[in-house]
């Protein structure tokens, strides 16, 4: 008898371990309630990784994957990584729609793309 209540222990202790490393975790996966900032002046007095979403043009290219974007309210330098433009293909009048966040140093403002499309006419 002792001989099968030792694996059977061994068996529960398992499973609970293993249950307790590796739960699966759920949740709301979507849109918040949190409004992204929508313009680049107030980007600029925005704080680190606030949520972006721009809509303007890409007046230069300031090298690899820097450029600079400007909407209505002024300029901001945007990191734009190479496969996010998914073929499009841009000039300094074509208007886009940015969405990123805003990456903050001590002494420079940027956004950080994370997606890039055609905004509509």
């Amino acid at each position: 008898m002792k001989v099968m209540f030792i694996p059977a222990l061994f068996v529960f202790i398992s499973a609970s371990v293993f249950s307790a490393h590796h739960e699966v975790k759920g949740g709301f996966k979507g849109p918040s309630a949190k409004k992204a900032i929508q313009t680049i002046a107030e980007a600029k007095k925005a704080s680190d990784d606030t949520d972006v979403v721009l809509t303007g043009n890409i007046v230069s290219s300031l090298g690899g994957d820097d450029y600079m974007f400007r909407d209505d309210t002024g300029d901001i330098e945007v990191d734009i990584d190479h496969h996010l433009w998914s073929g499009i293909k841009a000039t300094p009048e074509t208007r886009l729609i940015v969405k990123g966040e805003v990456d903050k140093d001590w002494n420079h403002v940027s956004i950080d793309v994370n997606s890039l499309t055609l905004a509509g006419k």
